[in-house]
This record gives C-alpha cells, sequence and structure tokens, in this order.
C-alpha cells in the first residue's frame, strides 16, 4: 500500500518538512515537499492525478491549512488531507471537518504515529474506490 503512494506535506517550517519527509521515505512512500502553499497548489492542480493524499499544517502566513482544504477539496473530494497543527480547539476541529479534513492531528507527532494515520487513510480510500468501481 505504501509502495507508489504519493504524499505532498505543506509546511512552512523547513526542518519539519525535512523529517516528515525522510521519515516517510523510508517507509515507502515517494513524498514531495512545499514550503510555500501558493506553490503546492499550482503542483496540486497539474499533478492531482497522482498525489494519494495531503499533509498541511494549519497556521501558515499568506495562505492558510483552511484554504488549502477549500482550494484541493474542490478539485479532487475524495484525496485525504491530514491537517497538522500544535493547538486545536473543538470549533476549529469541526471547521476543519466541515472543510473536508480527513484527520486533525496535533503537532509534535512521531513519525509511527503519522505513518499509522496515513496508512489507515490510504486504506479507506482505496476502499471507497474499489466500490465506485
Amino acid at each position: 500500500m505504501t509502495q507508489n503512494c504519493h504524499i505532498v506535506v505543506i509546511d512552512d517550517d523547513l526542518t519539519i518538512l525535512n523529517i516528515t519527509k525522510m521519515g516517510l521515505e523510508r517507509q515507502g512512500f515517494k513524498v514531495t515537499l512545499f514550503s510555500k502553499p501558493d506553490e503546492a497548489i499550482s503542483y496540486f492542480q497539474e499533478h492531482n492525478s497522482i498525489i494519494d493524499l495531503i499533509i498541511t499544517d494549519k497556521n501558515m502566513p499568506i495562505i492558510t491549512g483552511e484554504e488549502i482544504l477549500r482550494i484541493f477539496k474542490k478539485t479532487c473530494p475524495l484525496i485525504p488531507i491530514i491537517v497538522l497543527t500544535g493547538f486545536l480547539d473543538e470549533e476549529e476541529a469541526q471547521e476543519l471537518n466541515r472543510l473536508g479534513s480527513s484527520k486533525n492531528l496535533l503537532k509534535p507527532i512521531s513519525l509511527k504515529e503519522l505513518s499509522a494515520e496515513i496508512k489507515g487513510l490510504l486504506k479507506i480510500t482505496e476502499e471507497r474506490i474499489s466500490l465506485n468501481d
């Protein structure tokens, strides 16, 4: 399931991006990183058919995780999106879910936990797709 799965990670923190990439690539995922959400949006618009999952930070300057959700879900409603954040109250969690977040996770998160969440979401997505075939 992890082989050939393409994950896009969006975060304005370069350290988090690089650690995430190294850990997920060790798990067999193909990972593409973006520290600038506008570049991720452009990439997504051209390559959404080859992206299996998105991980985005919630709190970024200029373009927020909420805006990422709106844009990506409008184009690909079934793509799983994990939102990472340092703090999340119930109202914010509900709003993220309403916008289409597949999972809201608090930072810091271990690579083991993140990988397990990714694999679970990919399995659910795979099952949905096979039901629609």
